[in-house]
């Protein structure tokens, strides 16, 4: 990318940036110990081989939403006992503290920024219960449940978030079989044609409560969860309309408890942002959301 010189504010410091993509989170890492980016987004782990007389590590919330997304229309998934077992059956607290401590749980919260709309009567509604999982998934006639789990290769943390939900899931006497996947054929395949049956991906926080619930709509072009209720969309669609922000409050409130109590999906965490900057470079400021800003950062000689 190339410094506008005509643009109306402001003029970035830096001519010019350029924007390297990496399938390989390896690959990128190396990248950065090289010198050969300068800034990189990496994990918990690479964090620990860092050359911090030469890279600085920040720090922050990404207000993403890292979820286990289930087919409504797969047969075990479309009765809801079997999507509550899968929330009992999952520690999340675990999956927190071994790939990402400090990072706040969701639990049942559909975004991370929603603040006033979020309804924390939800909080807590499926406490890790591997045994109340198994009754569940007895009573729904699925008690040797086994489904396949598609994950995106690029995304390690994903990757990692699904071996230990694998190990999880034994203890309730399910089996998951993990299915890696790339990138574009995730986003082709599950995001694009809902062509699969379980995933795990992170969606991005978003402002407006609208724009999270609304995902949920049976309508939404992007439901790759095929999530279907009534009753639901109606409540969305006068929450929509609705001028009044208490009563519209009150609606997504509304909402919000039908989600959790069909148990649209499995709600995991907000996973801390690790990235990497190159101690040449100053003036970097950091979002809570899926953008890097250049326009203030200079590079010293």
């Amino acid at each position: 990318m190339v410094r506008n010189a005509k643009y109306y504010g402001t003029l970035p410091q830096l001519n010019q940036v350029d924007f390297k993509i990496y399938t390989d989170s390896n690959t990128g890492f190396l990248a950065l110990q090289t010198g050969e980016v300068d800034i990189l987004n990496i994990t918990l782990d690479q964090t620990k081989s860092v050359d911090r007389t030469k890279v600085a590590v920040l720090t922050a919330p990404q207000n993403m939403v890292q979820l286990m997304t289930l087919n409504h229309e797969h047969p075990a998934f479309a009765k809801k006992e079997v999507r509550q077992a899968l929330n009992y059956a999952i520690n999340k607290d675990e999956i927190i503290e071994m790939l990402a401590p400090g990072s706040p749980k969701l639990d049942t919260n559909f975004s991370p920024i929603m603040g006033y709309f979020y309804n924390v009567e939800t909080e807590n509604h499926y406490a890790y219960n591997p045994e109340k999982a198994k009754q569940l998934l007895s009573e729904a006639g699925e008690s040797n449940l086994t489904f396949s789990i598609k994950v995106p290769t690029e995304y390690q943390f994903h990757m990692d978030t699904a071996l230990l939900i694998q190990s999880q899931l034994k203890a309730a006497g399910i089996t998951m079989n993990i299915a890696p996947i790339e990138w574009n054929t995730w986003l082709t395949e599950v995001y694009g044609s809902a062509n699969y049956e379980a995933s795990i991906v992170g969606l991005t926080g978003k402002l407006d409560p609208d724009a999270v619930l609304g995902r949920f709509e049976s309508t939404f072009r992007r439901n790759f969860y095929k999530y279907n209720n009534p009753e639901y969309d109606t409540i969305i669609k006068e929450a929509r309309l609705t001028a009044d922000m208490e009563v519209r409050r009150a609606l997504y409130n509304q909402a919000q408890e039908i989600l959790t109590d069909d148990a649209v999906a499995i709600f995991i965490m907000d996973p801390t942002l690790y990235r990497a900057v190159n101690m040449r470079l100053s003036g970097l400021v950091t979002y809570p959301i899926g953008f890097i800003d250049m326009k203030t950062v200079t590079v010293s000689k």
